[in-house]
């Protein structure tokens, strides 16, 4: 049950975050619960799920997550004269079975999601990015809900 949500609404500009601060109160037992945050970009609604674990005891984790990548297409045919003739494309696969995923990242910004995720899930989920052959450099991060952390 929702105790306190402040603030219950946020106005934010471009690049901008919040911090929400959200208190529950749960019931006796272990289990986990399901809360979804929405947010409107103009007429366009956005949600965010995120996996709650109410445990009588705390969870256990030292395990970085999974994390995995894959090319579906590359820059290995164009010289770096033509560099904007070309764009690169890599699949990225991760996953956390112990504490769950918090979140997947990616310098520069830009990984996508196309079936989203539900923050602490312990599924695997799968991103794409996509790049100019003429900026290479990429890097992605999974971190987990207990801050173990994978490059």
């Amino acid at each position: 049950i929702l105790r306190f949500l402040k603030p219950y609404r946020q106005i934010i500009g471009p690049e901008e975050t919040a911090i929400i601060r959200l208190t529950l109160i749960t019931g006796f037992g272990s289990y986990e619960d399901e809360i979804t945050f929405t947010a409107w970009i103009g007429s366009e609604l956005f949600k965010k799920k995120v996996i709650v674990d109410v445990r009588n005891q705390a969870l256990i984790d030292n395990d970085s997550p999974e994390l995995d990548y894959s090319f579906s297409s590359d820059c290995s045919k164009f010289i770096f004269s033509k560099c904007s003739e070309g764009t690169w494309t890599v699949k990225i696969t991760a996953k956390d079975t112990g504490s769950g995923l918090l979140q997947v990242s990616s310098y520069p910004k830009g990984l996508y999601f196309p079936n989203d995720y539900t923050t602490g899930t312990r599924d695997e989920v799968t991103g794409y990015y996509s790049g100019s052959c003429c900026n290479p450099d990429f890097q992605v991060t999974a971190l987990d809900r207990l801050n173990n952390r994978k490059v």
